[in-house]
């Protein structure tokens, strides 16, 4: 019986799987940002992230953040004029 593949075979398809899979990701990423940073009436992270295929919003926010050096509700706010997050709170009365 021959064999079909060798051990290096193997692990150069699966590095190159893994290489597409991480583009495809970043590409993702870059779509929600130019996303974002359009800011159309109407546009919110959850709705952004959901349209994109991520599972996990809160999983989003750490890696957007990662590449971006920002908060994707900031670049949002940022692309309606407005300072800082969206989702201020108040201070507390005393």
């Amino acid at each position: 019986m021959a064999e079909t593949s060798v051990p290096g075979e193997v692990a150069t398809v699966v590095g190159e799987c893994t290489l597409e899979a991480r583009r495809g990701r970043r590409r993702r990423f870059e779509i929600a940002r130019q996303r974002l940073l359009a800011g159309a009436p109407g546009t919110t992270v959850a709705g952004v992230v959901a349209s994109l295929g991520f599972v996990s919003g809160g999983r989003f926010s750490v890696e957007y953040k990662k590449l971006f050096d920002e908060s994707p509700s900031d670049t949002l706010a940022a692309s309606r004029g407005s300072a800082g997050p969206t989702t201020k709170r108040s201070p507390r009365a005393r």
